[in-house]
This record gives structure tokens, sequence and C-alpha cells, in this order.
């Protein structure tokens, strides 16, 4: 990027400015297409999960102000701000994780970059979020030599944190208007609020992270197993795997699957790991590989319950909202091979 002519003591004049910028304008979209999609491809590789990311190329106007306001001579290496990126994450634990990633990215300048978070005395409240100051990695740069020296910030924040700023900090600065006294009470108040709830959302994240890491099926307690959406999926997990069978994907997503299940299980009267397995025919398993035979996590729960007691699960569970053996054949011949003919028949005429 080339600096528009000036002097350590003389600003620069407004036509300078504008003809750097109007220069320059074309190369910092560019780059600030460029570096949005290497930061989504950093996430994604680092199997970050939720996060939102989006950029922003500082509007001309924005630019040439501030240039005048804050009495730049060289915007090149002064202006820190003209493209942005903002990352918005779930919660705060990912927060520090994050950090790490693009510190091992990017060329990361500590002394501009800032943690809003440490910033805030231990008795003050408001906006918080993570500034880092960058360039591109020297290391990186061999095919991208033309943004060496265009100085960008990203920020990163959690969705609750975003919401406050969007509310108070990016208003209130960009409109330049202070807001009233008894307002941004009300703003630092909420504030607190979101602080407590952006930290007890962490907690709880962790807390289902640890439950999930110590549910054991070879305890002496697995029988009395609350069953819920997280020890279900555990469990079929582990029962396909043992009996090499297939689950196929639904139309609908895996957690709203997992919900249903749980519904309907919970209808028919199961609400522990050792009921569940209570139900399951002994030989569905070895049938199931026998045949090929594969379907959804629904279609899998479904089958053990009706296999079980399709009378009761007609009577307390099923909702008239699907069929058995209504488009798959090979719904009926494993139901055919694990009970009579005249049941298959029973089956076939309660699900009308």
């Amino acid at each position: 990027m080339k600096t528009p002519k000036q002097t350590k003591c003389c600003p620069l004049s407004e036509e300078d400015i504008q003809k750097w910028i109007d220069e320059e304008y074309p190369l910092l979209e560019e780059f600030t297409a460029m570096i949005e999609s290497r930061v989504r491809q950093i996430l994604t590789l680092a199997k970050i999960e939720g996060a939102q990311v989006t950029s922003r190329t500082k509007q001309k106007s924005h630019i040439k102000e501030k240039i005048i306001r804050k009495g730049y001579l060289d915007p090149r290496s002064e202006m820190m701000d003209i493209v942005g990126v903002r990352i918005v994450v779930d919660i705060e634990s990912q927060i520090e994780l994050i950090s790490g990633i693009i510190n091992e990215h990017f060329k990361v300048d500590p002394n501009h970059s800032r943690d809003k978070d440490n910033s805030l005395e231990v008795d003050q409240i408001g906006y918080r979020s993570d500034h880092f100051v960058c360039r591109l990695d020297e290391k990186r740069t061999d095919l991208l030599k033309k943004y060496n020296d265009i100085v960008f910030e990203i920020q990163l924040r959690t969705s609750l944190q975003h919401v406050w700023a969007l509310v108070s900090h990016d208003r209130d600065y960009k409109l330049n208007v202070p807001l009233p006294r008894e307002i941004r009470r009300s703003l630092f108040l909420y504030a607190g609020l979101l602080e407590i709830a952006d930290r007890g959302f962490s907690a709880l994240i962790d807390q289902i992270d640890r439950y999930k890491t110590e549910i054991d099926f070879s305890s002496e307690n697995r029988s009395l197993m609350e069953l819920n959406g997280i020890t279900l999926s555990r469990f079929v997990e582990k029962w396909c795997e043992d009996n090499e069978f297939k689950v196929i994907p639904a139309a609908i997503k895996i957690n709203a699957e997992y919900s249903k299940s749980i519904r309907e299980l919970a209808d028919f009267g199961i609400l522990t790991i050792g009921q569940l397995e209570a139900i399951i025919h002994p030989r569905y398993g070895k049938t199931s590989k026998k045949q090929k035979y594969s379907t959804t996590v629904l279609g899998l729960v479904r089958d053990w319950m009706i296999l079980h007691d399709h009378d009761k699960y007609v009577r307390l569970v099923w909702r008239r909202d699907w069929f058995l053996f209504a488009e798959n054949q090979e719904d009926f011949n494993i139901y055919a091979a694990l009970v009579n003919a005249e049941k298959v028949g029973k089956l076939k005429s309660s699900f009308v």
C-alpha cells in the first residue's frame, strides 16, 4: 500500500486523503473478503462450532473523517480498523480457545490489542470484547505480498456480549451522542445480568461435557441410569457398534430424532436405560445384521417398542403420523423374521 505524501508536522490535505482512499479502497475490499475467508477456514479446521464470522471495510467517509479527526500523518500504519473481522461465539469458554488460534495464525500487535474484560475494574460493568490488531504472519505471505502491510482488526465476543455491544457501545459510539444517564444506568445493570448469564451458560456447557464423559454403561448402576438425550444417544451408538448396525440419516436433524425418541419412550413407560434394554428383542441385532437391515435412530427405537408390545405402542404412543410397512419392504422382512405370521398380520392391521 502506498502512503500519501506528508511531513512529520503537517497534516495531510483532504485532497491527498481522498486520493489515497480512492486508490487503495479496491485492494482493501479484496483483502477484507480474503481475510474473512481465511478466518472461517481456520475456525473450521480447528473444529470450532457455531462461530459467526462477518467482516467489513470501513466506509470511505468514515476513513476520511477519522484521519482528519485523529490527525494521522501515516494512515497506513496508524489506522488499525479500516479492515475488520468480527467473530461471535456461543459461550465464553470458546473465547480463550479462539484467542490462541488468532495468535497462532496472525501476527498480533500486543501493544494495540486489548482484552476489554480484563481492562474493566472489578467494580465496573460494561462493554466486553477482545480486540486483536493484526497483520498477516510474515511466514505466510509469500503469495500474498500485496497485503503485507495491511493492518486489520479482529473482534471476538460472545453472543450476549454482542447484544450488549449492539444496544450500547456501537449505537452510542457511532451516533456520537451520549445516551441519557437513566438509560445508560439501565444498560449497565442489564450488562451485569448478561455477564452472569454468559458465565452461567459456559459453566452449564462444561457440566454437560463432563456428564458425557462420565457416562459408563459398564457400571453396576447402568440399569438405573436416567434416559435422556445424552444417555440415549450414547446407548444407541454403543448398541449399533456392538451389533454392527448402520443407522441411516433421517429427514429431520439428529437432535430432533433423539428428542422425539425420548418422548415416545416416555409415553411407552421407558424412563431408564435398564427398562430400554429389557424391551429389545433378543434376536433383533443378529437378524438385522443377517438381513443387512438399517433404519433411522427413531425407526430403531420404534422397532424395539413395537416388537415388544405393539398393542401398547398403538394405544399409548402412535399419533397416526406414520405407518408401519407403508413404504419399506425391509421393515416387513425384519418383523416377519422375528414374529410369527399371525402377529405380522396384526401389526399390519394395527397401523391403519
